[in-house]
């Protein structure tokens, strides 16, 4: 990594807060290069470096999910994406670090020859060589592969999932599993999810499938129309029942404070409670997701907050707004920074350059002179 990234991992690791009016200040004075700062100050929009930054613990669904949030809401490409979670992986080296250390196992890939199996730590074959390529253990399950396909064993090499697929990927609870078939002469892909014990909890009817705090986030490929070939999102609870049909345009990434975000295009977003139901309306150009009972919501390029029953308690108004943290939120009004409570009263006048953080109920200002 370039030099300035090593100055900026080391300028972090000297804060305890990580703000996003802070973060956004550190990287713009340290980052020069304008195609990572620009990357960089993506993933502080998204919420993506501070996750990083406070998790010791990073999931397959984390990762899915902040490539997606780069991908459809900054419009970054596949590449891009990749290359700004790798700066944030590597801006947060030591939890990285830790994650791999914890996830260690005593079974080991061993191979014999041209085939692979596992060995304890003194070499000792403990599963036969006999499979084309293994990925370490992870979380008591391991990756087998014959011939293209995989499947999983457990660690007493008993076949949880057979080998006969084409993609799994990991979850606490179980594995999404996919499939690469042939429709109408064109190749498509499906996948369903196993439990950890290999019972099959939804059939191969999704594109794309996510597990996540007892939900299954899902999609299916729609129609073409004029955006191409489009996806349409929906939401399953853990036992694969349907909650909310695919029908909404933008990814349903996961619950924040019960509400989940969702998006029609034309529309715009709204919030859908834990049973599905649609309790805000989508027709907001942006929202954010919800914290402290309250969420940052923009239209007409002007932002405001509403609470947990759609009441848009703090009038869009604002040329920016951060989320609320201590029961205070910094707002942005003519190019000048201020403080709003959670009643929407100015404590602070917007009249600053910028507001470094609010915390505790104190902030960091900056004025030009």
């Amino acid at each position: 990594m370039s030099p300035e990234l090593n100055n900026l991992r080391d300028e972090l690791a000297k804060f305890s807060g990580h703000e996003t009016s802070q973060l956004r200040g550190i990287i713009a004075d340290i980052i020069k290069d304008k195609k990572v700062q620009k990357l960089l100050l993506y993933c502080v929009q998204e919420g993506i470096l501070q996750e990083f930054l406070q998790k010791t613990e990073f999931d397959h669904f984390f990762i899915i999910t902040s490539k997606r949030k780069l991908i459809e809401d900054c419009l970054v490409d596949e590449i891009n994406a990749e290359k700004a979670i790798s700066y944030c992986k590597f801006l947060t080296g030591k939890q990285i670090l830790k994650e791999r250390i914890n996830s260690a196992n005593d079974l080991i890939p061993y191979r014999k020859g041209n085939k692979w199996g596992f060995s304890d730590r003194n070499k000792k074959i403990q599963i036969d060589c006999i499979y084309d390529h293994v990925e370490p253990y992870s979380k008591g399950f391991a990756k087998v592969f014959i011939m293209g396909k995989r499947g999983i064993i457990d660690d007493s090499c008993n076949i949880t999932i057979p080998v006969n697929y084409d993609s799994i990927n990991q979850f606490d609870n179980g594995f999404e599993v996919g499939l690469e078939i042939s429709l109408d002469k064109q190749n498509k892909r499906i996948c369903g999810f196993f439990d950890n014990n290999g019972k099959q909890v939804v059939p191969f009817e999704y594109y794309s499938l996510i597990s996540r705090d007892d939900f299954f986030f899902v999609s299916i490929r729609s129609n073409i129309d004029f955006y191409g070939e489009v996806q349409k999102y929906g939401l399953l609870d853990k036992f694969g029942r349907e909650l909310v049909p695919c029908k909404y345009d933008f990814t349903i990434y996961e619950y924040k404070e019960g509400f989940a975000k969702v998006g029609k295009r034309n529309f715009g977003y709204g919030f859908i409670d834990k049973s599905g139901k649609e309790v805000i309306q989508c027709k907001y150009q942006e929202a954010r997701d919800f914290k402290e009972g309250f969420a940052v919501v923009k239209n007409n390029n002007k932002y405001g907050f509403i609470n947990k029953y759609g009441n848009e308690v703090v009038t869009l108004q604002y040329d920016d707004a951060s989320d609320f943290h201590d029961g205070f939120a910094s707002v942005a009004l003519n190019r000048k920074w201020g403080i709003i409570n959670k009643e929407g009263f100015e404590v602070v006048r917007c009249t600053f350059d910028e507001i470094l953080f609010v915390k505790n109920g104190l902030a960091a200002i900056k004025k030009n002179l």
